[in-house]
This record gives C-alpha cells, sequence and structure tokens, in this order.
C-alpha cells in the first residue's frame, strides 16, 4: 500500500516492486506476495487513474515541449528555456502529455544512455556539432537497424534510437534488480536486512544512473539509503551532479566551438564534460567495489 501512494507521487518507486515481492515471496510466503502484489497494482492504478489520456491529442512522444506549445510559448535563444506563456489557456488538454513527452525525448546530464543512443543514431547529414566524437558503430549498420526498426513498428524514424535505448537499458535494469533480489534472498548468515537496505539504494542508484535525464534533484531519491551502500563512491557521485548546472553556464557564454573542438557550450558539455563528470567515477566505483568486496563484514566480538 505505502510502495503503490509512492508510486501515485512519483512514479519511480515502481522500479522497487519487483526486490520488494520477490523478497517477500521467499522470506514470508508466495501467497502473501500475491496479496501484495494485488494490491501494489489495484492501488497504483488507482491513483494513477487522472494521468490516464482523456481527450483526443496527437501523439507527442517524440515532441519536444518547445513544439507542443508554439502558439502560447516564446523561445529564446542559444538554446536556453523558454519563456513562460503570457497566458495560460484553459481549453481541455490530455493530462498525460507532458509525461509522454518527457520519457519519449529528454536527455540532460546523461552519461550511460548517451552512449547507446549515440552509437544507434544515424549521423549522416547532421552539422558537426551534433556528431559524437564516441561514436563507434558503423554508420550503415545504424541506417540500416533504425529504418528497419521504423518499418515494423510504425514509428517516425527520429524517435527509433530513443525508444531502443529506453528499451536496452530498461532490460539491463530489471536484470540488475533481478540480480539484487537473489543476493538479497540468498543470505543465510543473518544479513538480510542489512542485503535488503543495500539493495535498494542499489535499485535506486542505478535505475538514476540508466536515466535519460539524470538531474542532480532525482538523486535525493536514494539518498536516505546511503549509509548502506558500503562504499565511498557514492557519496563523491552526489557532489558530482551538481555539474549539471554548469551546462546553462555553457550554454550562454559559449556559442562558438571551444578547445579546438566542433563543438560549442551545450554539446561541448554533452559530449566532452561528461565523461569526466562520470568515467572517473565509474573507475573509483570499481576500484573500491573490489577493494571492498561484495558482502558485508560481521563486526568482531569483544
Amino acid at each position: 500500500m505505502a510502495l503503490a501512494l509512492g508510486v501515485g507521487a512519483k512514479l519511480y518507486p515502481v522500479v522497487l516492486a519487483p526486490l520488494l515481492l520477490w523478497m517477500l515471496a521467499r522470506r514470508v510466503s508466495v501467497k502473501a506476495s500475491v496479496i501484495a502484489a494485488v494490491i501494489f497494482v489495484t492501488v497504483s492504478m488507482t491513483v494513477l487513474w487522472p494521468m490516464l489520456p482523456t481527450i483526443e491529442s496527437p501523439d507527442v512522444i517524440g515532441t519536444s515541449s518547445l513544439e507542443l506549445n508554439d502558439a502560447n510559448v516564446t523561445q529564446s535563444d542559444h538554446d536556453q528555456p523558454p519563456l513562460p506563456p503570457t497566458e495560460v489557456s484553459t481549453t481541455p488538454r490530455d493530462p498525460s502529455e507532458s509525461l509522454r513527452a518527457f520519457l519519449g525525448r529528454w536527455e540532460m546530464n546523461d552519461f550511460l544512455f548517451l552512449l547507446v543512443i549515440e552509437n544507434l543514431r544515424p549521423s549522416s547529414g547532421l552539422p558537426p556539432e551534433q556528431i559524437a566524437w564516441f561514436t563507434v558503430t558503423p554508420e550503415s549498420w545504424r541506417t540500416a537497424l533504425v529504418a528497419s526498426v521504423a518499418q515494423q513498428t510504425g514509428l517516425a524514424t527520429e524517435r527509433v534510437p530513443f525508444v531502443l535505448t529506453r528499451l536496452l537499458l530498461s532490460l539491463a535494469l530489471v536484470g540488475a534488480a533481478v540480480g539484487l533480489a537473489l543476493w538479497v534472498t540468498a543470505d543465510t548468515e543473518g544479513q538480510r536486512h542489512e542485503r535488503l537496505l543495500e539493495a535498494t539504494f542499489q535499485t535506486l542508484a542505478w535505475f538514476w544512473l540508466l536515466l535519460p535525464t539524470q538531474n542532480p534533484w532525482y538523486l535525493t531519491w536514494c539518498l536516505p539509503f546511503l549509509p548502506f551502500a558500503r562504499s565511498r563512491a557514492w557519496f563523491a557521485l552526489s557532489g558530482l551532479a551538481f555539474l549539471y548546472y554548469l551546462r546553462f553556464w555553457m550554454t550562454a557564454q559559449f556559442s562558438a566551438p571551444l578547445l579546438g573542438t566542433s563543438y560549442p557550450g551545450p554539446q561541448f558539455f554533452d559530449y566532452v564534460v561528461t565523461w569526466l563528470e562520470y568515467v572517473p567515477w565509474l573507475v573509483f566505483l570499481a576500484w573500491r567495489r573490489r577493494r571492498e568486496g561484495s558482502s558485508f563484514v560481521e563486526p568482531q566480538s569483544s
């Protein structure tokens, strides 16, 4: 019930459902897990009901927020956020419109998502400032893949890379969540509570790392469980996330290519600064993980 109400407030807690339901099934009973699943789904659908589409509206997945509000929003230069509308329309609109646009288009401060999508997105015809230097997959392969998926699904070709990346990283998250659930329930040494808290943190943290929109305030979702992470690398991430705000300054200050690259301010942040933000941290995380091991150490009795 509490998890379902959390989903109604913010969708992200749904990623904890597999972990908690599997824990119930293994530690209590399958019957208890089934009952909990029914309650979770029923309450979640009830509280999310107002977000379901209620009126006819165009497909907005893959449409930016600027395109949705061209008639009411004044756009600004230099990739700045749009100015607010002078008048707010009272015309009824699909309440799911903004959510679908957010889930189907927005990218910001991402790294793992960026690595995948840039190696799926065809770059033929794009200006140099929009071509990532770390794109290594053949152009012919990317073009053929996108065209094939678009033909089979009916998606617009420009939407296919984003949707494919979402799907691939969602599958990776599901795999990680299943692995963590199995790790928790495999405990036989009385550490299940510590393991559950760590698995909760790991699930939320990797969910954030696989998002296309890694806003720093999203990271606060897992901070209550940070004491159970057992790795100092995660403390470093909570500070590095604030580099997100550097993009706005670079967008305003640098309209010309920087440091001999073809990237002006915003693209320089996306394709260069994010590497400085995440790569050293990922190396640090791997090193600390190997040094600290993968299980809790029981305190020594005096």
